[in-house]
């Protein structure tokens, strides 16, 4: 069963039906349609079939929207909505280690060429997003796809050099290709991102230097200044051994008197507990 375009010959409405019933219903107004007769009234109508293609782009329904984009420019071949429809689904129909790049890329060139003067940097704008929904990173990617994406994602950002979800897309397929190339280019987009999102980067840098200064701080909770007697043999060292070691007293330099474990100052070197860490060395 095939849906084909058609036109309710009571309100107007464009429809898409089944070829193969006889009379439905309009979905919009309840009339009783006889399919051929509303296909026959609708014609070849070309802003049917871009609604169509529109709606089939829209709902992810690719297949669909690549048919009724080249039904559109069978009957008009400089339509720059379908040239660039068309080339999009195809990219989203690409399959693993076939990512149709050429075809996106010539969908993106021949429509920006037809495409009337004022709307063409409106339309850089909208071909940036549309590329970069199409060459987002998949599971089964092979490393040729992400180069066939990368190469289409810098097309992208020429048109969109502020478009911060197109550089987060080449910096994650970056990061699965061991290469020295595409790590420095990983880089440069880390760099552009920080760049566009100066908060994001002020949040990233704190958090950083928070984390540092947790482990700085972890680092002198867990150090332990007490130092255990050196092993010795005999009677004293086998009584050692047997009731456990035993530390020695921490000894505090008389001019500068000071926590072994927080640097804390005291005030006496012959301090036993620091008053800002509590902790006892005695």
């Amino acid at each position: 069963m095939e849906f084909v375009a058609a036109k309710c010959p009571n309100c107007g409405g464009v429809l898409r039906l089944p070829d193969d019933k006889e009379q439905v219903k309009c979905m919009y107004c309840s009339f009783d349609i006889i399919v051929r007769k509303a296909v026959k009234v609708a014609g070849v109508n070309v802003n049917n079939l871009l609604k169509l293609a529109s709606d089939g782009e829209e709902t992810g329904n690719y297949e669909e929207a690549y048919k009724y984009f080249t039904q559109v420019l069978e009957y008009e071949p400089e339509n720059y909505i379908a040239l660039l429809g068309k080339g999009v689904a195809a990219a989203h129909l690409s399959r693993p280690d076939n990512f149709r790049e050429e075809e996106l890329i010539k969908g993106v060139e021949e429509a920006l060429i037809n495409a009337p003067e004022g709307k063409k940097e409106e339309l850089k704008v909208s071909i940036a997003w549309k590329i970069n929904s199409a060459c987002r990173g998949k599971d089964n990617d092979s490393d040729y796809d992400r180069k066939d994406k990368i190469r289409c994602l810098e097309i992208a950002h020429d048109f969109d050099p502020r478009n911060i979800f197109v550089l987060y897309t080449i910096k994650t397929h970056c990061i699965y290709l061991d290469s020295d190339e595409y790590k420095k280019m990983s880089e440069e987009c880390a760099l552009k991102i920080d760049i566009l999102n100066p908060e994001a980067a002020a949040k990233k840098k704190a958090k950083s230097e928070g984390f540092a200064l947790y482990l700085k701080n972890k680092e002198l909770e867990t150090k332990e200044p007490l130092q255990e007697q050196p092993d010795e043999g005999g009677l004293l060292g086998t009584l050692k051994r047997f009731f456990g070691p035993k530390p020695f007293k921490i000894k505090i330099d008389p001019s500068n008197p000071r926590c072994p474990y927080c640097k804390e100052r005291l005030r006496t070197h012959l301090a036993k507990q620091c008053p800002k860490c509590f902790k006892n060395w005695h």
